[in-house]
């Protein structure tokens, strides 16, 4: 394949490269286990996106609800540009609330999360709702969202959808010849795009 013109090819040059870890493991209320592996994982993950895809990193610990609108909110505010990729990580525990037979709200639980005896209507969380607006409202290229928490698959309505299996791409059968230039062709049709992806630890569990 012949590559694309040079206006329609993207640049990585003067690409910023940001990523808002949170890692929260310990909790204020003894109904919330503390967790062992939210800060290994996160300061792991901040190593490799440093080392090998030169991302300027902000890692925060043990975040209350406040502190971390507050984090999410200053995104808006960095200097990122159009052609920046953010990405979002949050390490910790997640909350549920069944709503209807088909429906339902997913929580990010801060520090300061209460115990769900306490509060009923889970308003001590951080919703995927408002994570969401926050998110897909960035002026970046790409953001990726990764959420390490319960009930994580709850931030996708189709996964209240039984007999949904979720989205497949197209797979080309096995011992299809793939021409040169064909995978760097549409890589790079894939970065002109806006991309907005949440990569979730599991479904309502």
């Amino acid at each position: 394949d012949e590559p694309a013109p040079a206006s329609s090819q993207y640049s990585l040059k003067d690409t910023k490269h940001f990523a808002l870890i949170i890692a929260n493991w310990q909790y204020n209320d003894p109904d919330w286990q503390d967790l062992n592996n939210p800060l290994n994982d996160a300061m792991a993950f901040k190593t490799e996106l440093e080392t090998y895809y030169g991302f300027e990193v902000r890692l925060c610990t043990n975040l209350t609800k406040e502190a971390m609108e507050g984090e999410i909110i200053a995104l808006h505010k960095r200097p990122l540009g159009p052609n920046s990729q953010v990405l979002f990580y949050f390490a910790g525990h997640g909350g549920y609330q069944q709503l209807g037979t088909n429906s339902g709200t997913g929580y990010l639980v801060t520090v300061d999360g209460k115990s769900q005896r306490i509060d009923s209507t889970m308003s001590s969380y951080y919703s995927y709702d408002v994570l969401k607006a926050r998110l897909l409202t960035l002026p970046s290229q790409h953001v990726l969202s990764m959420i390490d928490a319960c009930y994580s698959g709850s931030a996708d309505p189709s996964v209240f959808n039984k007999n949904d299996s979720g989205t497949k791409d197209d797979i080309a059968p096995s011992g299809t010849e793939v021409k040169r230039g064909t995978v760097t062709a549409q890589m790079n049709e894939c970065m002109l795009k806006r991309s907005r992806y949440f990569i979730c630890s599991g479904k309502l569990e």
